[in-house]
């Protein structure tokens, strides 16, 4: 068997440990039932989306693909964003904002299904194999974080405004990502964007809607004691 092979379903782990860091937070403010089956609804359409992505990319001729780059990353990132939206858009969502939790955990399982394709492709135990599980990452923190954004549109009665920007960073990442694939030393950017974007998304845009004052206040001070403990 080849050994990337194997390591390819361990995409599972990392987004499962990862969708226990998000909903940390947010204990309470969502139903259990719903994130499972947000979580397996995203690695099914997941990977329908990528197969079609995929099918689209061995189509291209080697010469004119970083020719049509921007076009593919709009093409890419519409059908990601389409595809959180489509699922996201029920009706029994509109006007809660609690949907975004849903659109994380959505993303953070659409994100799996790359891990297979990248995971199998290398020798996990060397520099290319730590710059595809890095990219693997930053595929889960991007959709984890385009996910919650496009939910908390569809919440607050702004999902086009949000799908918009939600395409807008799709734009900006495919590039890097598709530019990393290719050239595995160029990894640290998209890892360091989606990072960067699941961060924001999690500790300054999402709160303010998803948690109360008193909840707020408290996260303050446990980080601010956090901070003070570290200086000890």
């Amino acid at each position: 068997m080849d050994p990337g092979l194997a390591f390819g379903p361990l995409g599972l782990v990392p987004a499962i440990f990862l969708l226990y860091i998000t909903l940390g937070p947010y204990e309470n403010k969502f139903k259990d039932k719903i994130i499972f089956l947000s979580f397996i609804g995203g690695m099914i359409i997941g990977t329908v989306v990528l197969l079609l992505e995929l099918s689209f990319l061995t189509s291209v001729p080697q010469y004119l693909f970083w020719n049509i780059l921007l076009i593919i990353a709009l093409l890419f990132s519409f059908l990601d964003q389409l595809s959180k939206l489509i699922i996201l858009n029920l009706p029994r969502f509109h006007t809660d904002i609690t949907t975004s939790i849903y659109g994380a955990s959505f993303g953070l399982g659409s994100g799996v299904s790359i891990g297979v394709l990248l995971l199998r492709e290398v020798d996990i135990i060397s520099l290319q194999g730590i710059a595809a599980v890095s990219l693997v990452l930053s595929f889960m923190f991007f959709q984890s974080a385009t996910g919650s954004l496009i939910g908390l549109g569809v919440g607050r009665k702004k999902k086009w405004t949000y799908f918009f920007y939600s395409l807008l960073m799709g734009i900006l990442f495919w590039p890097l990502l598709l530019y990393s694939i290719n050239y595995y030393y160029l990894s640290p950017i998209p890892v360091f964007y989606a990072t960067g974007l699941y961060i924001y998304m999690h500790t300054v845009f999402l709160p303010p809607f998803l948690l109360d004052r008193k909840t707020r206040k408290k996260k303050k001070r446990q980080k601010t004691k956090r901070k003070l403990l570290g200086k000890i």
